[in-house]
């Protein structure tokens, strides 16, 4: 019975998109138009609704969703449209209950999952093409994170009020247009001032007993019965971390949306507040930040300010609008915001310093203060034999206290008063200069779709292409291909990286290509759906990062525009060098085995090497985002702390052996923050199994050899002096010999630059051309100062490097 009830409602659906066909050559849609919700339930009742046929050529009035679809659950909810029952995930029914119950009254809306034919390939093929058209435009486009709870809420509120807008907005309005000249000055005063209000709070809070300096602590418990609710870093991070960044369909959706709404359950925001509030919660760095204590929603706002910056370049790629009359590029209110809010930090940083001089000033002059006085009038005075010392000694400790006491106790009162009008411990950090804000708005364009692709998935493989299809057509110079769901992933993900390269002109793409090649194709296509998440090299292999191995350098590519020409791309740059050795690291048991301690002893003298390289490798493994499988124990702001300090302690008296001994013995247990040698143990094999799951390796090289004129560049950027001969001996301690690469590269491969990447890459000579292999990281080759300003970069002077 359940079987043929199961038929009829398949046949109802079917029936349901065959009575509402589209021409293939016009720009017709179907549209859902869901009815009000039903008085007699509390939740409004079932969804019910009418779909229908609407060209957008003629300008309909609907709203769009943009939503993770999730998992459809066996018995699905549905949506009655006439006699068929439509399936939804449960996701989108929730979405679409919330809406109605805010609406309240009939509205028309798009929804991929009902108005396109999910059976049909045909049809999917027909309207993805016009996804640029109707999120464009939609009058409204609602960006749905999910259920609300108590802390999304908290979040949601904050995201609304935060950032400051009034002192840099016509009356506060985010829409509005710019203040002429934005007050920083006030907007610092009021920050400061707001430690001693009920209810304002311009950052979050955090569970962190350190970082509530931000306010006064006494009046912690009298804001705690105010009934004022404050956000915290625990609510940002639970409302920032939801699938719907993760999507690749929701990026594209972001981009092309005309006015885009924010919903977290009941809670709506509009677009330009809520990215006012990422650009704020991003722009402002805490003025210490431990490698291994990171606030929680730094890392997330970062990804949602790539999709602020993306979406505004995007516009303005697409409406001509970045570059003013001089044919100058301009800065968009963004850029000024920021700007703005680093003036704010900068305030700050100022009454840091201020703060440290008072405090050092007052601890001396206390000091002086009561050594005078002790001399003057506490100490005995030699007095001659005979003398009556009543006659030498006018003043007396008991009767003249209050002369003794009062510059002690306004010494102190002057602390107590420093320490009530400090400022945060972790205070926002500057950006000192207008053109470093500047510089880093603007790398981040669009350009560089790698990022978004690595950064994103989706639930069918194919949709990795399609649900950048709109955007890329939108921004390239170049007609694109239509998808095609009937070709194979292999084909359909060449075709996208073909395209990637074609519209953007960026060879990043190369870096996804070393860690994650698609087999069966050539080594520069990337396998898209593979899982780019806590890559081994995150700190050098994100293009959001400001080093770069060829800096100032253009990309050079060739590429066939016949797609069974396809599998050789041609790009110039020059060779460094030649892998000599390789050794990775090797899992062991988790509990230490007296007959693994050989690899033991192996891991802990890679470690060592990375640690006592030059600068930049140790903050790789240091990184606890590089390490995915490390467990919360480990991961936890003692533990990790704690290893490092153990082995930079202990590294220059001991040998790899020595260090595992210590380790291991019984008699010694006493280690750092209350951790015993063993707990330091367990973690160091902890990391040591993270690194071998990621595929991380150590490799040597031959001499590199790098310029003296690239050293001299390196010094003056980075306002650095040396003398003369020092030069000299500073060029053999830059020809660095040690790197990081997966373990898929082995001695013979050749380490090369190609021009206009950030990274450099490992190839493997395939018979007249290369075949890549994986990224190396070498300091300081990722300085720029193994390509340096002073090389001709035109093609004609650079080795030409074939990829297949």
């Amino acid at each position: 019975m359940a079987a043929s009830v199961s038929t009829a409602s398949n046949d109802d659906v079917a029936s349901l998109y065959k009575s509402l066909p589209m021409s293939p050559r016009s720009k017709c849609i179907r549209l859902l138009k869901i009815h009000p919700p039903s008085g007699l339930q509390d939740d409004g009742g079932p969804i019910k609704g009418d779909l229908f046929v609407a060209d957008l050529e003629q300008s309909p009035s609907y709203c769009a969703l943009s939503y993770v679809w999730g998992i459809t659950a066996p018995d699905p909810h549905t949506i009655k449209c006439g006699a068929a029952s439509l399936p939804v995930s449960a996701n989108c029914h929730s979405a679409l209950l919330h809406l109605r119950k805010k609406i309240g009254t009939c509205f028309t809306i798009w929804i991929d999952a009902i108005c396109i034919d999910q059976t049909n390939d045909g049809d999917k093929m027909k309207q993805i093409p016009l996804m640029g058209d109707i999120y464009s435009s939609a009058q409204r486009v609602y960006i749905w994170l999910g259920e609300g709870d108590a802390a999304t809420n908290r979040a949601m509120e904050y995201m609304a009020k935060a950032g400051f807008l009034e002192y840099f907005c016509v009356n506060g309005d985010p829409d509005g247009g710019k203040l002429a000249k934005p007050r920083a000055l006030a907007a610092f005063v009021a920050s400061f001032t707001s430690r001693w209000s009920l209810r304002r709070h311009p950052l979050p809070f955090t569970t962190q007993k350190r970082n509530w300096s931000w306010r006064v602590p006494l009046l912690m418990p009298i804001r705690g019965s105010s009934g004022v609710i404050h956000a915290s870093y625990h609510d940002l991070d639970k409302l920032l971390t939801r699938l719907w960044i993760q999507r690749i369909w929701t990026y594209q959706e972001i981009l092309l949306a005309s006015n885009p709404i924010v919903v977290c359950g009941d809670a709506h925001l509009q677009w330009s507040r809520f990215a006012f509030s990422i650009i704020f919660l991003d722009s402002i760095r805490p003025y210490r930040v431990s490698a291994f204590s990171v606030t929680p929603t730094l890392s997330t706002s970062t990804r949602w300010k790539r999709i602020v910056s993306d979406r505004n370049r995007y516009k303005d790629l697409t409406t001509d609008s970045y570059v003013d009359g001089t044919g100058k590029e301009h800065r968009n209110k963004f850029q000024d915001y920021e700007y703005f809010v680093s003036r704010i930090s900068l305030g700050y940083f100022v009454l840091k310093l201020l703060k440290y001089l008072l405090v050092y000033t007052s601890v001396v002059g206390l000091t002086l203060s009561t050594i005078v006085i002790t001399v003057l009038f506490v100490l005995p005075w030699q007095v001659k034999e005979g003398e009556d010392k009543e006659k030498m000694h006018p003043l007396h400790f008991s009767s003249h206290w209050p002369i003794i006491l009062i510059p002690m106790v306004c010494g102190l009162l002057l602390l107590a008063s420093i320490w009530l009008f400090r400022p945060a411990k972790h205070a926002p950090f500057p950006a000192f200069l207008e053109r470093v804000v500047f510089h880093e708005l603007k790398k981040s364009e669009i350009h560089d779709l790698a990022d978004v692709l690595c950064a994103r998935q989706a639930t069918n493989p194919k949709d990795m292409a399609f649900g950048l299809h709109s955007v890329l057509q939108q921004i390239s110079t170049i007609d694109l291909p239509l998808p095609n769901y009937r070709s194979s992933k292999d084909e359909i993900y060449r075709q996208l990286t073909a395209d990637v390269l074609r519209t953007t002109g960026s060879l990043q793409f190369l870096l996804a290509a070393a860690q994650r090649r698609l087999s069966g194709q050539p080594s520069w296509v990337p396998d898209w759906s593979a899982d780019f998440r806590f890559p081994w090299g995150e700190p050098y292999l994100s293009t959001r990062r400001g080093r770069h191995a060829t800096p100032g350098a253009e990309p050079y590519w060739e590429l066939s525009h016949d797609a069974e020409e396809d599998s050789v791309l041609t790009v110039w740059g020059r060779q460094l060098c030649t892998i000599n050795s390789c050794h990775a690291f090797r899992i062991t048991d988790e509990d230490y085995q007296e007959n693994e301690s050989l690899i033991h002893v192996e891991n802990l003298r890679l470690i060592l090497v990375l640690l006592d390289s030059l600068d930049g490798l140790g903050e790789v493994i240091q990184n606890p985002l590089n390490h995915p499988s490390l467990s919360p124990e480990v991961r936890a702001d003692v533990e990790l702390p704690a290893y490092w300090a153990f082995l930079k302690e202990n590294s220059k008296k001991r040998d790899a052996s020595g260090l595992l001994f210590l380790l291991t013995s019984e008699l010694l247990t006493k280690g750092r923050a209350g951790l015993s040698y063993q707990d330091i143990l367990r973690t160091h094999i902890s990391i040591c199994n993270s690194l071998a799951h990621t595929r991380v390796q150590v490799f040597y090289t031959n001499h590199l050899d790098i310029s003296l004129n690239s050293i001299i560049i390196f010094e003056y950027e980075n306002n650095l002096r040396l003398p003369p001969i020092k030069r000299l001996l500073r060029r053999q301690e830059l020809s660095p010999t040690i790197g990081i690469c997966s373990t898929e590269a082995q001695p013979g491969d050749q380490i090369i630059l190609v021009s206009g990447l950030s990274v450099p890459v490992i190839v493997r000579p395939h018979a007249e051309s290369v075949r890549l292999v994986s990224p190396a990281i070498i300091t300081p080759v990722m300085e720029g100062l193994a390509w340096g300003r002073w090389i001709d970069t035109l093609p004609q002077n650079l080795q030409r490097f074939d990829i297949s």
